[in-house]
C-alpha cells in the first residue's frame, strides 16, 4: 500500500514520532522512506548570489538527513534522502510527485481553532492541499 513514503524534515529534532511511524509503515509494506529537506530561498535574491550561504545550509541538511537515516538503515528499511530548494509546501508536493510517493508523512503541531487564522497557513496544511497523494500528519 505505502511503497514510497516521503518524509519532509526541518532541521530540528522533534520528529521522533514521525520517524517511528515511517519506519513502522515501511516495514509493514516493504516500502522505502525518502527523507527530504526544503531550503527556502530568500525572496528577491538569486540562489547564485548567496552560493556559499546556501551551500552551508545544504551541507548541514544533508548531514542531518543522513543522521536520521541511520535508524532506517539499522532496521533494514530502504531509504534515501534529498535536499531541494524553493517554497516549502510546493516543493514537498512536487517532490512527492517526482518520487511517485504513496504517502507524505509530516510532523505537525496542534493549533487552536478558537484563534482565527491559526494553523491554516501552516506548511502541513498547505502540503495536504497540494499533495498528489495521501498525507498523514503526526502530532
Amino acid at each position: 500500500m505505502f511503497h514510497h513514503i516521503v518524509v519532509p524534515l526541518d532541521l530540528v529534532d522533534h520528529h521522533s514520532k514521525t520517524i517511528d511511524t515511517a519506519l513502522n509503515l515501511a516495514k509493514q509494506f516493504d516500502g522505502e522512506v525518502i527523507l527530504v529537506h526544503v531550503i527556502e530561498l530568500i525572496s528577491g535574491m538569486a540562489k547564485e548570489e548567496a552560493r556559499d550561504f546556501y551551500g552551508r545550509i545544504e551541507e548541514r541538511a544533508g548531514e542531518f538527513l543522513k543522521e536520521v537515516g541511520v535508524s532506517f538503515q539499522e532496521a533494514g528499511v530502504r531509504w534515501r534522502h534529498d535536499v531541494v530548494f524553493g517554497k516549502t509546501a510546493v516543493e514537498i508536493a512536487q517532490f512527492a510527485e517526482r518520487m511517485h510517493a504513496d504517502l507524505i508523512l509530516l510532523s505537525s503541531h496542534r493549533f487552536d481553532p478558537e484563534i482565527e487564522g491559526s494553523g491554516w497557513a501552516t506548511t502541513s496544511f498547505r502540503v495536504g492541499i497540494l499533495s498528489p497523494c495521501s498525507t498523514l500528519l503526526i502530532k
